[in-house]
């Protein structure tokens, strides 16, 4: 089942839950014989089957609020040293497709992929940056950019290695940072 997630199998299940309400028993498909049921049952199973199907849509994360990063130091355009602390929130804590990811990018459009964000109970967190002297009076650029589970693990892979141009595909921008590196 290559391909299927949690909620495509949770709507797949109201789905069917919500046939069974509709047909009235006598239903054959290959070896799966579902019998008669009393309305009373219809009834639960097409509420059981919506329910998951609203369930597997997520209608919550807009009552929630976006899945939002910030920065929260350095300020916008600011003169960085070689060696400085990165500090920003996370709205909601704890992110439930995929993470959060600090990834810099140079001048040339190469981006460099540095940690995944851990945030605290409350929200924060920060990132020690350490550049290398090749950095130096040049413009950085300081991404957090919410990845996918597959793109996570491509940008794992490009740690300390070569640059990445363009970023891989299942990963969103959520927040630039342009510095200036003296």
């Amino acid at each position: 089942m290559q391909g299927w997630n949690v909620g495509m199998i949770i709507a797949v299940a109201g789905a069917v839950l919500i046939i069974v309400a509709i047909v009235d028993g006598g239903l054959v498909i290959k070896e799966i014989k579902i019998p008669p049921m009393s309305k009373s049952a219809r009834i639960i199973s097409g509420i059981f089957g919506a329910a998951l199907i609203i369930l597997a849509i997520g209608p919550w994360e807009g009552r929630i609020g976006k899945a939002e990063a910030t920065f929260t130091y350095p300020s916008q355009g600011s003169a960085i040293s070689l060696k400085t602390q990165l500090r920003g929130t996370v709205n909601p804590v704890r992110l439930t497709k995929g993470s959060y990811w600090i990834v810099l990018c140079d001048d040339d459009g190469d981006c460099y992929p540095q940690n995944k964000i851990l945030a605290l109970e409350n929200g924060t967190w920060e990132h020690f940056l350490k550049l290398g002297p090749a950095w130096k009076n040049r413009p950085l650029q300081v991404l957090i950019v919410r990845a996918s589970e597959q793109a996570s693990s491509i940008l794992q892979g490009a740690i300390d290695g070569e640059g990445l141009k363009p970023l891989p595909n299942n990963v969103t921008k959520v927040a630039t940072l342009n510095l200036n590196v003296h």
